[in-house]
């Protein structure tokens, strides 16, 4: 599942776009401390593993408009038997 032209693609990794166009549901969200550029096209953020208490869902980190010392995580619940392409 690649779309030319944007950098995460081009590494094989799904997108925010391309895992609501699949069909994942949203899974909730949480604050995480870091940074996260408030330039950055949300929908073309890359998905990670989520660990620990919240194994089986991926997160995406998006900016947050209150803080720069936190950032948004996104979880995201994938259809059952689709895992998105990693290389």
């Amino acid at each position: 599942m690649k779309i030319s032209g944007h950098a995460h693609a081009e590494r094989g990794i799904m997108t925010f776009r391309q895992a609501l166009d699949a069909g994942w549901t949203l899974a909730g969200s949480s604050w995480s401390r870091g940074y996260v550029s408030r330039k950055v096209v949300p929908m073309e953020q890359p998905l990670h593993r989520a660990g620990g208490t919240k194994a089986g869902l991926w997160y995406v980190a998006l900016p947050s408009v209150d803080s720069s010392r936190y950032y948004v995580r996104q979880y995201l619940k994938p259809p059952a038997g689709l895992l998105p392409e990693e290389v």
